[in-house]
């Protein structure tokens, strides 16, 4: 098949036919010429340059001093490749990578871990062998394609209102607000665990309501979310640039957190015992498990059932997601308000209003006090003062 008649990037790799007048897109470009690149090499038309058949281990220090990414995602490179790419092939020589190799060793990967975490794998080993590839060190890319086959996706669980409720009021603390706050607003894990309380605005601390609307939690652009890289806990911004954002409160929420930041004297609004920021691995162990679990030994019966037992922290994403599809909300508000980007027509066309704010934070409001029957979340415990009144990072 000539080059020069492909007219899809399928195509290009010779899966289907050309069609005569079909724009031809960037993407097939781009693959025609990785395409006659390979053909040119097997052919001798295009030579590596002496002796630039590097191993992969020496190939990956040259692509990884041009990695341009977020830190949390270089140390998840890192440890792909620390633990499972470089131990299998950081000695084969580029020009010995088979894929019938690659294959094989992602099925063993495959017997021990969940199948997103291959396709990650995989994924990160595609995309290092498709630069090799550019820089003219290999013909091909032996795992172009490879895909480990995914878990079947388990059905999230979504908690209701009266379930939220009775979560967080299971757990000691700040942390029960912090619950109630990720499931009100959708924030993300990160967003709350870095609050810091100069990011929130609340009428009934302040006596106004700026941008006359609502009382709202400011995420910054710059510092607007704790990162955990390599278990150092840091500040940076949001995951995205959607994620700095001004997020409203309903009114019982924004009373709950100004009661909690009158009896906390800490800087930052969710912490541990001893003002310290949480590691998300601690808070799931020391408090989101067991109040899941309940305690069976507890006199209220309700508090000894299990709860929501396959829920997630970032469930509650879900759920603040599932709760403004069921309030109707538009669906620009929903992006907006979640840190998404826009999509399609209707997120270039439409945009949320105050009108749209003020009837989300009420309806929000109502799902609240319909779930009252069951007792509120505990706000702070009497804090434990660092000397000095300095912020430390622990593990709580």
């Amino acid at each position: 098949m000539s080059i020069a008649k492909c007219g899809t990037w399928e195509e290009a790799y010779g899966v289907v036919l050309a069609v005569p007048g079909v724009p031809v897109d960037a993407a097939a470009r781009r693959a025609r010429r990785e395409l006659a690149r390979s053909l040119a090499v097997w052919q001798g038309a295009v030579r590596p340059r002496p002796g630039s058949d590097p191993s992969v281990e020496g190939w990956v220090v040259a692509w990884r001093a041009g990695l341009c990414v977020r830190a949390s995602t270089a140390a998840k490179y890192d440890s792909h490749l620390r633990v499972h790419i470089l131990p299998r092939f950081g000695r084969v020589r580029l020009s010995q990578l088979s894929r019938v190799e690659i294959k094989s060793w992602a099925g063993v990967l495959a017997e021990s871990m969940h199948g997103s975490s291959v396709c990650s794998i995989l994924a990160l080993f595609c995309g290092i062998l498709a630069e090799a590839v550019r820089e003219g060190l290999m013909p091909f890319n032996p795992a172009l394609r490879l895909r480990a086959a995914s878990d079947r996706p388990q059905e999230r669980a979504v908690a209701e209102p009266r379930q939220l409720r009775m979560l967080a009021a299971r757990m000691p603390g700040g942390a029960g607000l912090m619950t109630v706050t990720a499931a009100y607003t959708g924030m993300r894990w990160g967003e709350l665990a870095g609050l810091h309380r100069d990011s929130l605005v609340l009428a009934s601390r302040r006596g106004y309501q700026p941008h006359g609307v609502a009382p709202f939690i400011r995420v910054d652009p710059l510092c607007g979310a704790l990162h955990e890289v390599a278990g150092r806990l840091e500040l940076g911004p949001p995951k995205t640039g959607a994620g700095a954002r001004l997020v409203h409160l309903p009114p019982f929420l924004a009373e709950m957190l100004a009661a909690h930041l009158d009896q906390h004297p800490y800087p930052y609004v969710f912490t541990g015992g001893r003002g310290g920021w949480w590691h998300r691995s601690a808070f799931r162990r020391q408090v989101w498990l067991p109040a899941l679990a309940g305690d069976p030994g507890h006199v209220d019966a309700a508090r000894g059932q299990t709860l929501l037992g396959s829920m997630t922290f970032h469930g509650l994403r879900h759920s603040h997601k599932t709760w403004m599809a069921e309030l109707h909300t538009s669906a620009s508000l929903q992006d907006y308000r979640l840190g998404h980007l826009p999509r399609g027509v209707q997120g270039r066309y439409e945009h949320h209003t105050p009108g749209m704010i003020l009837r989300l934070t009420d309806d929000l409001e109502h799902l609240w006090h319909a779930s009252a029957r069951f007792p509120e979340p505990a706000t702070a415990n009497p804090p434990e003062r660092v000397p000095g009144g300095a912020m430390r990072q622990i593990t709580n």
